[in-house]
């Protein structure tokens, strides 16, 4: 079976949702949020396609809204941006 590129971002974006869940250190997250971001790129019509989980992505992301760092903040909202569905 050969996978389309739409399944290997599908499976990167759930590998990292996995990940998140297990890391409690607020720099790690970041780095790991800016690493998506870099991997998934800015594009929303590609990203539209991945199949998002809204409420467990923001629960993900709550100790870097809450970050006293600005730069964690503007990751995670970054992140919401581009990868959340508001549908």
């Amino acid at each position: 079976m050969e996978l389309c590129l739409g399944d290997e971002r599908q499976a990167t974006y759930k590998k990292i949702l996995e990940v998140m869940t297990n890391i409690t250190d607020v720099e790690v997250q970041h780095r790991l949020l800016n690493f998506s971001i870099e991997i998934f790129g800015k594009n929303s019509q590609d990203n539209a396609r991945l199949k998002l989980r809204p409420v467990e992505i923001r629960s993900l992301v709550s100790n870097l809204l809450k970050s006293d760092k600005t730069e964690y903040q503007k990751t995670a909202r970054e992140f919401l941006l581009h990868f959340i569905d508001r549908e």
